[in-house]
């Protein structure tokens, strides 16, 4: 799995890789991912056309189109209070929609979805989205659980990811000591502890590291599990507290 986004400025490199790695056969093109967002600059149905294709072309041309393109947030970053602000964006959502859903049509496009969508625009899209969004990927940890959100997300069918499962390192929760003693108790270390909690909530975490060593060990969460008492202390240490911006806040 490759999460890249077109603000990232990352989609050219991955593209590099992914070309020399399929050219020295050590990956199959089945065997590798590739999830891009649309940035908010681009939003609207002429922008996403165009910069998903160029995003398709720093890739490297995949073969089968990219994987899944993700609307990186509901709107450019302006508060829901703004005047007119929930209409015109509403709008805007809508038409960057329906350009994923032609994208998809045209094969450009293996699966599309939406990141950053709240439950009032996850439930404004499903009232006239054609295809539903096959991901919702939100910031989720310990200390921001989004329970409400991941009942509806679920109800609906969608696969619920998660960024920023660990926060960043910003917020405390690798020191945190109910998740401390856990991970003592399992042996293991803070961070497969709350990977391993995201999996048995049955949502897919995806944590961001630079390190190889860590990034292998990211992968490693399968040798232990979690128990129900464990599950409900965990759950109990949700404050609702965002390391990026509440999305709920936008218009």
């Amino acid at each position: 799995l490759f999460d890249t986004a077109q603000e990232y400025g990352s989609e050219e490199g991955l593209g590099n890789a992914l070309k020399a790695a399929f050219a020295s056969g050590k990956l199959k093109r089945k065997d590798v991912f590739v999830t891009t967002k649309v940035w908010v600059d681009n939003m609207g149905y002429d922008r996403t056309i165009n910069s998903v294709r160029e995003s398709l072309g720093s890739l490297g041309e995949l073969d089968g189109g990219i994987d899944l393109v993700l609307i990186h947030w509901p709107c450019p970053f302006v508060p829901k209070e703004d005047p007119g602000a929930m209409e015109s964006y509403s709008k805007l959502r809508r038409t960057t929609w329906e350009a994923l859903e032609k994208l998809q049509q045209d094969g450009v496009i293996k699966q599309i979805g939406v990141s950053n969508f709240g439950a009032r625009h996850l439930r404004e899209l499903l009232g006239y989205a054609k295809v539903k969004p096959a991901v919702d990927q939100v910031e989720v940890h310990p200390y921001n659980q989004r329970v409400g959100l991941e009942k509806l997300v679920k109800s609906e069918g969608i696969r619920f990811e998660a960024y920023s499962p660990l926060g960043k390192g910003r917020i405390g929760l690798l020191e945190d000591p109910v998740l401390t003693s856990i991970a003592a108790t399992k042996k293991t270390s803070v961070a497969k502890v709350i990977l391993r909690w995201l999996l048995q909530r049955g949502i897919t975490p995806i944590p961001l590291s630079r390190d190889e060593k860590r990034l292998k060990e990211n992968i490693d969460v399968f040798d232990f599990d979690l128990s129900d008492d464990e599950m409900r202390t965990i759950a109990k240490l949700d404050r609702g507290q965002f390391v990026i911006m509440d999305d709920e806040k936008l218009a």
